[in-house]
């Protein structure tokens, strides 16, 4: 096999898992956004003790969480990602136990 050869298939077979991983990371997205849309769409009708149960609940799955979070601490854009989340969920959350943002419909 010529050298050439040789680097045509390992562009290819680069090129594959490239492919896999863009299509991995398209799933993980969309999931991203159909989360983020839940979340907007449902804690503004939270009672206030009901998100204080919510917040309790959240802060305890995340114990479970940060493990897997440290596993990934050498990746920045997952931590960032991460805590983002976390920041903004309970922000919401927060703000749903002193009563503010209440939509009614």
């Amino acid at each position: 096999m010529t050298s050439e050869s040789e680097n045509s298939d390992e562009l290819i077979q680069v090129k594959a898992v490239l492919r896999r991983n863009l299509e991995s990371m398209g799933a993980i997205a969309a999931r991203m956004v159909v989360l983020m849309k839940f979340r907007e769409a449902v804690l503004p009708h939270l009672p206030p003790a009901v998100a204080d149960a919510v917040l309790d609940a959240f802060n305890e799955s995340l114990e479970e969480a940060i493990p897997l979070a440290a596993e990934f601490g050498s990746l920045p854009a997952y931590s960032d990602a991460f805590f983002d989340e976390v920041l903004t969920t309970r922000a919401v959350l927060l703000r749903r136990q002193n009563g503010e943002g209440v939509r009614d419909h």
